[in-house]
């Protein structure tokens, strides 16, 4: 994960949607929000699912969602 930094502002995102900046995102707080309930919704199928090599994808993907949504809540405070 990135530490607080305003050089985030200025660095392509490259685990989200092609084209999208940091920093740069529409509305990007509602973008965080966004992320953090498809994090959420992997973390409930994680525990849902009888499937160990599933549940451990669905956690992986949660953690990213979340990584994602610190930087778009970080960008939104770059403006």
């Amino acid at each position: 994960m990135h530490g607080p930094s305003n050089t985030i502002c200025s660095q392509r995102d490259h685990s989200g949607p092609a084209g999208v900046l940091a920093g740069v995102m529409p509305d990007a707080r509602n973008s965080a929000l966004m992320l953090r309930e498809k994090a959420e919704r992997c973390r409930r199928l994680a525990a849902a699912t009888t499937d160990s090599e599933v549940s451990r994808r669905l956690l992986e993907l949660a953690a990213e969602f979340e990584e994602q949504a610190q930087a778009a809540q970080a960008g939104s405070r770059c403006r």
